[in-house]
């Protein structure tokens, strides 16, 4: 269809139901397009010569009159569900365990198996964030490091990174605890004097002491 052939439809539509509007009903031969049906507020359907004002359907199905007194209706809706979600939100807030007045004991064990100096970095300092982000250390009951596959050789002494070493040892003056893999130092013939000083060797395996951790209830967290 053209552009000219739409806008003489359009013109024809339009003229077609300002004279419905404002002549009123004429015989049944009537155009279709001649003929608007709304619905009212009785739920009835009328045409556009039967509504004494325009949009009247509109409000009905909102609720509302449109000298305003839907608003106020809407708002009396709306406020008691506006109230219940502000009082939700305090009591997430104030139930927030790292908040100093809601202060709790935090037992946490953390995984470390990628290999990489940059990823043993990372994760040391997630620790020591975390550990910041709880209110200190006096609101951490237990926290442990389980190293396991290849990321115990970044840990490894005489080829240890000194900035790592400087960071673990920190964290275990704390009062983290560093464990090491026992299947892992077979592996990779990692002997016991080799760790950093203080770790504690697991035989069970890293896996396993992290499955019975999570069984005491620890928070499980793998960077």
């Amino acid at each position: 269809m053209s552009d000219a052939c739409a806008c003489t439809l359009c013109a024809r539509t339009f003229s077609l139901l300002g004279r419905r509007r404002f002549a009123g009903p004429r015989d049944a031969r009537a155009h279709p397009l001649e003929t608007l049906l709304v619905r009212g507020r009785d739920g009835g359907r009328r045409t556009s010569s039967q509504i004494s004002r325009p949009w009247h359907g509109s409000w009905s199905i909102l609720g509302a009159h449109p000298r305003g007194g839907g608003r106020m209706s809407v708002w009396r809706s709306w406020f008691p569900g506006f109230v219940v979600a502000i009082v939700l939100m305090t009591m997430v807030a104030a139930d927030a365990s790292h908040l100093k007045e809601n202060a709790r004991k935090h037992r946490v064990v953390y995984q470390l198996d990628d290999a990489g100096l940059d990823k043993a970095k990372f994760v040391l300092g997630n620790i020591r964030n975390h550990v910041a982000g709880v209110g200190g250390w006096q609101n951490v009951e237990s926290l442990e490091l389980v190293v396991f596959g290849p990321a115990l050789k970044s840990f490894v002494q005489g080829s240890m990174d000194p900035a790592l070493k400087q960071t673990l040892e920190t964290l275990q003056g704390q009062g983290m605890t560093f464990g090491a893999c026992g299947n892992t130092m077979k592996n990779f013939s990692i002997t016991t004097e080799q760790l950093p000083a203080k770790s504690l060797v697991l035989p069970q395996g890293g896996v396993v002491r992290i499955m019975e951790l999570q069984e005491l209830g620890y928070i499980y967290l793998r960077p």
